[in-house]
């Protein structure tokens, strides 16, 4: 019942994080992987697309790394956010995170990861901008927005609407 889309990142970045000369570790990728009831030896041998998934990944890490040491009172927030494991991998013990998905990919999304006082889960389409309210941004909080791999499924205007939404 959960887009399909959101289990080809999750597949590549456990395989990735099981190679000895891996770009990424993703521990967490790998248990849920483990423990979902999906077929997902259809993805065997897509090295390319593993490639691609583990390099965008280590890239974004990357800058939300450097956003999170100049802001020590930063919200990120992502968007369609999957399975992804970032806040896991990230934590510095003071960011604040809002994962937002659809209903369906947060129900599946809280099987493997808990809310906390710093960590959301929104189930909200993200063109549902409702969203943005249930932030719960704090004056003296620095925002930063993460769309890894959501955006090229949607038409550009969406993309341009997403864009002008004031967070």
């Amino acid at each position: 019942g959960v887009p399909e889309t959101l289990m080809i990142p999750l597949a590549m970045r456990a395989a990735e994080s099981r190679r000895s000369d891996a770009i990424i570790h993703d521990p967490t990728a790998e248990r849920i992987v483990a423990a979902v009831d999906y077929d997902f030896d259809r993805f065997r041998g897509a090295w390319m697309t593993q490639a691609d998934v583990a390099v965008r990944t280590e890239i974004i890490d990357e800058l939300v790394r450097a956003q999170m040491a100049r802001h020590p009172r930063l919200v990120v927030i992502t968007l369609g956010a999957g399975l992804d494991g970032r806040f896991d991998r990230l934590d510095d013990g003071r960011v604040r995170w809002c994962d937002l998905d659809l209903p369906e990919v947060i129900e599946l999304r809280r099987r493997f990861f808990a809310e906390t006082d710093r960590r959301r889960f929104i189930p909200r389409s993200l063109l549902d901008f409702a969203w943005i309210d249930e932030l719960d941004r704090r004056p003296d909080e620095h925002v930063l927005v993460v769309a890894e791999g959501v955006l090229h499924y949607f038409p550009e205007s969406d993309i341009r609407q997403i864009g002008r939404a004031h967070v």
